[in-house]
């Protein structure tokens, strides 16, 4: 008996180690979700909310040449950089009107061509859904340089992931920049709030 019951204890013990484990993890999971933050459009016209790092800027802006246009920059500050508006890596989101309602492009289709016609090459071109919105998924590759000093030119290949749905006659037009090699810090990020987008 005394064998059974120092089995029992050692099984009790591996239950509560595994039940403070299985309460460690949801605890972590949920300070992890909770680190970001919550960005919710307070604009008449627009109505949608997202999910974005703490560490990262948002800032919007109504474009002057069309009042019915809204430009949003999501965007991670270069810790290196002296200018403020160079950045590590960045989101856009262009709101914009399709041609009914004064825009310049009929649909998201016609929108999502102009990508597909560039002189980029495209890595990816799928249709995609946001919250209840469809349209397309598109990325394309660029190479380009860098100046590292002011003699030395780096070659680099920037990634644009773009999704374009349409809402209510807008294409809204989410667009992630950076470069190729930093995909695995960025991607993640994207796919969140492309998760957490809601009209």
């Amino acid at each position: 008996m005394p064998y059974a019951a120092g089995r029992l204890t050692k099984i009790c013990i591996l239950l509560l180690f595994f039940a403070a484990s299985r309460t460690c993890a949801t605890a972590e999971a949920a300070t992890a979700k909770s680190a970001y933050n919550l960005y919710k459009s307070d604009n008449g016209k627009f109505k949608f909310s997202f999910e974005y790092p703490p560490n990262w800027v948002v800032t919007d802006e109504i474009l002057t040449n069309n009042k019915n246009s809204l430009i949003l920059s999501i965007y991670l500050p270069d810790p290196q950089g002296e200018d403020e508006k160079r950045f590590a890596a960045s989101i856009f989101l262009w709101i914009m009107p399709t041609k009914d309602i004064g825009g310049r492009y009929q649909d998201v289709t016609e929108k999502a061509d102009t990508y597909l016609r560039g002189d980029a090459a495209v890595v990816l071109n799928k249709k995609a859904i946001i919250s209840d919105a469809e349209g397309y998924e598109i990325m394309t590759k660029r190479a380009t340089k860098f100046a590292q000093g002011p003699d030395n030119m780096q070659n680099n290949e920037i990634i644009n992931h773009r999704i374009l749905v349409e809402k209510d006659k807008y294409i809204y037009n989410l667009n992630l920049s950076y470069r190729a090699s930093d995909g695995d810090k960025f991607e993640p990020i994207f796919q969140r709030l492309m998760d957490t987008f809601e009209f």
